[in-house]
């Protein structure tokens, strides 16, 4: 039975902090990881500003409908 109690201390004595830290990272990044972030980033911020177009065309819309009465 002393087992069982012994088991959940333990494991969580084993999910406690690492002592060990992962190596700092470098100042810049490579060439290669920019250029990857930017192909992908492109394309979202492209979205996002066609998005915010939509938008702002339906509430022009909804706006010279409500004008117009209907």
């Amino acid at each position: 039975m002393r087992a069982f109690a012994l088991l959940p201390i333990l494991l969580l004595a084993a999910c406690g902090n690492d002592t060990a830290k992962a190596p700092p990272q470098a100042a810049d990044p490579e060439p290669q990881a920019t250029q990857l972030r930017d192909a992908v980033k492109a394309p979202l911020d492209k979205a996002r500003e066609a998005e915010q177009l939509l938008e702002h065309s339906t509430d022009a819309t909804d706006k010279a409908l409500q004008d117009a009465g209907g």
